[in-house]
C-alpha cells in the first residue's frame, strides 16, 4: 500500500510537471483561433490552467503543513489586494473584469511557485522548453516571410504603415498579439538559452546561438532590441567577469535605459521635414519647418502625459484597474490627449500603476519588485539560474518604462519561478 502511494505521488508529480511545461510553452501561442469574442483573454494557456487547477489544489493540500508564506508571496497578495481596493473605491463595474484577470495571473504565480517548491519542474526541464519555444517562433516567422514574399499577408507578421524611420514594414509577431509581446517572449528565451550555453563552456556554439537569436529578435523592428543588447551584454559580463558585474550593471543600465526611453518616446526628423504628418505614431499632426531638425514626441509620450494626469486626478487609488482607456477617451474629448491618436493602454508598468491604482498601487508595485530582488538574493550564487533571474529583473525594470508588463502571462511564470527557487537550494 505504501509503495502504491509513493507511485501515485510520483505520477501526479510528473503530470503536474508536464502541465507546467505545457503552460510555459503555450505562452508563445496566444493568437490561436479560440474564443475570439473574448479579445484573446482566453487562450491555450487558460485551458491548460483549468486542467492544472485540481493539481494546484491537491498540491496546496499536500503541502499545507510545510507551506510558509515568503515576502514575495505577501507582496503578490498585497498587489492583488490593492487592485481590489481600487475597484471598490471607484464604484464601477468595469474594473472587476481586470481584477478577475489579475487574480488569474496570481494563480499562475502560485502554480509555478508551488511547482518549483515541490520539484515538479526544475532546470533540466525548462531549458528544453525554451528551446522548443524559440524553434517554434523561428519556424513561424520564417513561414511568415516566405508567404509574404509570394504576396500573401499572414498572421505571423503585422503590417505597420508609416512606421518611424522605416515607412511600411512587416514586423514579426509569430502567434502573439503584438510585436512588443513577441520581442518580450524572445528576450525571455534568449536570457535562459544563452546563459545556459555559456555555462556549458562552448563559446562557438554560444556565438552561433547569439547570431540566430539576434536575427529572430531583429525582425520585430522594435525599440526593445536595445534591451536584447542590454541582456546579452550582462550575461557575457556575468559569465566572464562575474566580480565586475557590481561595478558595471548600474552605468550600463542607465545608458541603455536612457536610449530606450529616448528612441521610444521621441522621433528625430531630418532638417526640412515639415508639413502634415498624418501618423498615428507621432503626438503632433503638423510639424513646422526646422533647418536644425527636431525631436518629435510619439504616442508613447502622450500616453505617459495622460497617465500622469490621471494619477494626479485620483492620487490615492487611481481611476480603477483597467479603466485607463475609458479615462483616456474623456481626456481626448477635452483636448488633453491628441484626437488623431488611437486609444491605448498606458504602455508603462509604473505610470499605469500610478494612473489606475494611484500612489498606493505604485507603492505596491515597487514593493513587489523589491521583494523579487530579495528573493533572488536568497538563491545561491553558484546556482546557474541566479544570474538568469538577476538579468531578468534588470530587464524588467527597463522594459517596464514603455510596456504594460503586469498583464503578460510569462512574467507571472517568472515571478513564480523566483518565488519557489530558493526552496530547491535547501533541498
Amino acid at each position: 500500500m505504501q509503495k502504491l502511494l509513493k507511485l501515485s505521488a510520483l505520477s501526479s508529480r510528473h503530470i503536474a510537471g508536464g502541465l507546467l511545461l505545457l503552460y510555459l510553452i503555450s505562452t508563445a501561442f496566444l493568437e490561436l483561433p479560440l474564443y475570439a469574442a473574448w479579445q484573446h483573454r482566453l487562450q491555450l494557456p487558460e485551458l491548460i490552467f483549468v486542467l492544472s487547477c485540481p493539481l494546484l489544489i491537491f498540491t496546496l493540500y499536500r503541502s499545507r503543513h510545510s507551506f510558509a508564506l515568503n515576502r514575495l508571496d505577501l507582496a503578490v497578495g498585497l498587489y492583488l489586494l490593492i487592485n481590489v481596493c481600487s475597484a471598490l473605491w471607484n464604484h464601477q463595474a468595469s474594473p472587476w473584469l481586470e481584477v478577475l484577470g489579475k487574480s488569474y495571473l496570481v494563480g499562475v504565480y502560485l502554480l509555478f511557485r508551488l511547482g518549483v517548491q515541490n520539484q515538479q519542474i526544475d532546470q533540466k526541464d525548462m531549458i528544453p522548453a525554451f528551446k522548443l519555444m524559440i524553434a517554434a517562433i523561428f519556424l513561424m516567422i520564417s513561414t511568415g516571410y516566405v508567404m509574404l514574399y509570394f504576396g500573401k499577408e499572414n498572421v505571423f507578421l503585422a503590417r505597420f504603415a508609416d512606421y518611424p524611420y522605416l515607412g511600411t514594414v512587416y514586423r514579426a509577431k509569430a502567434l502573439l498579439q503584438t510585436p512588443s509581446m513577441y520581442i518580450s517572449i524572445v528576450n525571455w528565451c534568449i536570457i535562459y538559452l544563452l546563459a545556459n550555453s555559456l555555462q556549458k563552456g562552448n563559446i562557438y556554439r554560444s556565438l552561433l546561438q547569439l547570431l540566430l537569436f539576434g536575427m529572430i529578435a531583429l525582425f520585430s523592428f522594435s525599440k526593445a532590441l536595445l534591451l536584447t543588447g542590454f541582456a546579452v551584454l550582462l550575461i557575457f559580463v556575468f559569465h566572464y567577469r562575474q566580480q565586475a558585474i557590481r561595478k558595471v550593471w548600474l552605468p550600463v543600465m542607465i545608458v541603455f535605459g536612457l536610449l530606450y526611453f529616448l528612441f521610444t518616446n521621441f522621433v528625430f526628423l531630418k532638417p526640412g521635414n515639415g508639413g502634415e504628418v498624418g501618423s498615428t505614431y507621432l503626438a503632433v499632426n503638423e510639424i513646422q519647418q526646422d533647418d536644425q531638425g527636431s525631436l518629435i514626441p510619439t504616442a508613447y509620450f502622450s500616453l505617459k502625459k495622460a497617465a500622469i494626469g490621471m494619477g494626479l486626478d485620483a492620487p490615492f487609488l487611481g481611476v480603477g484597474p483597467g479603466c485607463f482607456i475609458n479615462q483616456l477617451q474623456v481626456k481626448q474629448q477635452t483636448g488633453a490627449y491628441p484626437s488623431h491618436l488611437p486609444l491605448h493602454d498606458p504602455h508603462s508598468v509604473y505610470l499605469g500603476a500610478w494612473a489606475e491604482t494611484g500612489s498606493v498601487g505604485l507603492l505596491g508595485l515597487l514593493t513587489l519588485l523589491a521583494a523579487v530582488f530579495g528573493r533572488i538574493r536568497k538563491i545561491s550564487t553558484n546556482d546557474p539560474f541566479y544570474q538568469i533571474f538577476l538579468v531578468w529583473l534588470l530587464l524588467f525594470l527597463l522594459e517596464g518604462m514603455n510596456t504594460d508588463l503586469m498583464n503578460f502571462r510569462h512574467y507571472w511564470i517568472q515571478l513564480g519561478l523566483i518565488g519557489g527557487w530558493p526552496y530547491l537550494n535547501r533541498s
